[in-house]
Parts: C-alpha cells; sequence; structure tokens
C-alpha cells in the first residue's frame, strides 16, 4: 500500500481534478493497484467537502441577522468562499469516483491536467458561481443548495 500524501492546502484550486494526487502540469497513469490510493484521496476530499459545507451553512445561517449588524457584506462573501470551496471539493469527488469505477472494472487510467488548470476555469463551477451571486440574501437564508451539476 502506498503511504498518503500529505500537505496543507488552502483552497481546492491549490490541486488538480483528482486532488493531491495529479498536480497540474504531470502525468500520471493510474494501475488498478492504485485505488486504494485513490479510495484515500476520496476520503481526505470528503473531509474538506465537509468542513467546507459546514462553515457554508455556518454563515448562510448568519447571514439573516448580519444586515443588522452592518456585517452584511462581509458575511455574504465568506458565505461565497465556502459555498464556491464546497463545489469544487463535490466536483473532485465525482472525478475521483469515476476513475475509481474504471479501475474496478481493470481499465488503466491516465491523467494529465494543464498546468493552467483551475476548478474556478470549469464551466461547472462557473455555473454554480453565476447562481449564488444572483441570488437574494433570501433565498440563501432559505437554504437553497449551490452545487456543482
Amino acid at each position: 500500500m502506498t503511504t498518503p500524501v500529505k500537505g496543507k492546502y488552502l483552497s481546492a484550486d491549490d490541486f488538480g481534478p483528482l486532488g493531491r494526487l495529479v498536480p497540474p502540469g504531470e502525468l500520471w497513469v493510474i494501475e488498478p493497484r492504485d485505488a486504494p490510493r485513490l479510495v484515500a484521496e476520496r476520503e481526505w476530499i470528503g473531509e474538506q467537502y465537509q468542513h467546507a459545507d459546514r462553515l457554508a451553512e455556518r454563515y448562510r445561517k448568519r447571514l439573516g441577522t448580519a444586515a443588522a449588524s452592518g456585517r452584511r457584506d462581509v458575511i455574504r462573501e465568506w458565505f461565497e468562499v465556502w459555498t464556491w470551496e464546497a463545489a469544487k471539493l463535490a466536483l473532485c469527488d465525482r472525478y475521483l469516483l469515476a476513475v475509481i469505477g474504471q479501475l474496478d472494472l481493470g481499465k488503466r487510467q491516465a491523467m494529465n491536467p494543464p498546468k493552467t488548470f483551475k476548478f474556478r476555469d470549469l464551466p461547472q463551477i462557473k455555473e454554480v458561481t453565476a447562481r449564488f451571486m444572483r441570488a437574494s440574501d433570501e433565498e440563501i437564508v432559505g437554504g437553497t443548495v449551490y452545487r456543482a451539476k
């Protein structure tokens, strides 16, 4: 079994579409025997997603009363940051799951993300960004969920 990847990451934009396993600009041919590494990375991505989702929910709840305290813009910005992060992590998890599925079928996979890879440039993330930027505070406080499709 391979050792898990270690390191501190501040944002999902710090790594590639398969999390910390394939940095942008590097090629990795993934064999079926590498599946445990991808499963471990998927667990780590899941933990990061839960953290981002909890923070987005915390700021969602605070947004309802933020206008009274004069901190509406700051709270709204933090809500957007953590919602965006949760969407990127959910998309990364989806990519990992797809590769793991192919490996379970015995198929080799190759990943070579461009050096300029950023989650924010993906159409799914752009669509999520547009949706929550257009949303009113009432919609956000009401519980509208913003995730990549």
